[in-house]
């Protein structure tokens, strides 16, 4: 999986560039993270009909982002290891 979501990375940022240069005069900045976002031992899990806190950590969870900019135009592709996110979390994040 991080395999083919390093292919998809490299080729979208590949297209990027090769339309970017075509279209506009405008440096393209490219950029990327990886960010640990595991909850602590305890932390209620999702996705369970009762009530269930993690009792230890099988693999870490992480964000990862894409980000591009020409111009005026920026993206940002945010990848996250979780089963959702709230509504009012994404809306932040999107201001």
């Amino acid at each position: 999986m991080r395999r083919f979501l390093t292919c998809v990375c490299f080729l979208l940022t590949a297209c990027v560039v090769a339309f970017g240069t075509m279209f506009a005069a405008d440096d393209l900045v490219v950029g990327s993270a990886t960010t640990d976002i595991t909850a602590p031992v305890g932390y209620r899990l999702c996705g369970y009909f009762n009530e269930r806190p993690s009792t230890g950590i099988h693999d870490p969870l992480q964000a990862k982002v894409i980000y591009l900019r020409q111009g005026k135009t920026e993206v940002a592709i945010v990848c996250c290891d979780l089963i959702g996110i709230d509504h009012d979390v994404t809306a932040l994040c999107r201001q």
